[in-house]
């Protein structure tokens, strides 16, 4: 069984491998999706049947697929409606195994006028019903309340509702979602060395203009998201971590408890690489760094570095992308 999370919000925040856009089953649009549509240049939907889906693919910044679902049909809708789009969108993921994190509205609350709980619920069962155990769905809606109740929690009461309120079954919720994205690359970094992050993501931006990668630290979390479950999913995605290790970082409580120590467990499972680098001399022996070579030696770190800056960013791109390949 994969995992569902409801969230607070809007789509198009996750970053996401799939993104799943509501039309009726005539292919006509709402006003939200048409301002979507000509933002970010999406390809509109064609006329479809109750519950279908229409994939595109998008090479754009939104999301690598975008999924028409047609959850109204004369402005009604049917939990039965709903829960055929999660199914659709689980096997799809499912065929495609490279989707891991997909993301979608509550369809059918709108101007198909169901209730919010019980579309929430549909779209979940039907996902869970047909994905693989590594494929995560993160519903959006923009009540946090509705969101609250839908992950079981009434804010009033401060108990579980679990006879009142439609949940998804505890082994469908993963708050951090799938493990291991093919393509991307966790940067972990104290905030006083800001400036470093800065010339890594300029010589990584023509890997990501060409989508061999996909670069993430916390300046991507957008204002109001939940920043602990944000990084935590970036953290189980990430195929590649990258740490640019400074005394600043290294005394920081914030990265050693929730990012060096997840990270250092993944790369011990398996499922991370870790490369570090080391910015500036620090005390790294005394640490579980010590065991994982650096990509320039310790002992000439990168800022006491002038002609040869740039080689040794150079250098830590090819070795992000031999990690990824």
């Amino acid at each position: 069984m994969g995992s569902v999370i409801f969230r607070a919000g809007d789509i198009f925040e996750s970053g996401a491998d799939l993104t799943a856009l509501p039309c009726s089953i005539k292919g006509h649009i709402s006003a939200s999706s048409d301002t979507r549509v000509q933002r970010f240049q999406l390809p509109l939907p064609s006329p479809l049947g109750p519950g279908e889906i229409e994939i595109h693919r998008f090479p754009g910044l939104v999301s690598r697929i975008v999924a028409w679902a047609a959850s109204v049909s004369d402005r009604t809708s049917s939990p039965a409606v709903i829960r055929k789009i999660g199914e659709r969108l689980g096997a799809y993921a499912n065929e495609n195994r490279w989707i891991q994190i997909l993301e979608s509205p509550l369809l059918g609350t709108g101007a198909g006028g169901l209730d919010p709980l019980i579309a929430g619920r549909a779209l979940a069962d039907g996902f869970l019903s047909t994905c693989s155990t590594d494929a995560l769905l993160i519903i959006y809606g923009h009540i946090a309340t509705t969101m609250n109740k839908l992950r079981g929690i009434d804010e009033d009461k401060g108990r579980n509702e679990s006879e009142d309120v439609p949940r998804i079954h505890e082994s469908g919720i993963d708050p951090i979602g799938p493990r291991g994205d093919a393509h991307s690359v966790f940067i972990s970094y104290s905030h006083r060395d800001q400036r470093f992050l800065n010339d890594l993501r300029v010589h990584l931006k023509p890997l990501e203009r060409i989508a061999v990668l996909d670069a993430w630290s916390d300046k991507q979390i957008a204002p109001g998201s939940e920043w602990r479950e944000a990084i935590s999913l970036a953290l189980r995605r990430a195929k590649v971590a990258v740490l640019l290790v400074t005394p600043s970082f290294l005394a920081s409580d914030f990265i050693h408890d929730h990012e060096l120590t997840p990270l250092l467990k993944e790369a011990g499972n398996g499922n991370t690489r870790i490369l570090w680098i080391p910015l500036r001399a620090c005390s790294y022996k005394s640490t579980a760094l010590s065991k994982y070579q650096a990509l320039i030696p310790p002992d000439r770190p990168l800022a006491e570095m002038k002609a040869n800056r740039d080689k040794a960013w150079v250098r830590t791109c090819d070795e992000i992308m031999k990690a990824l390949n």
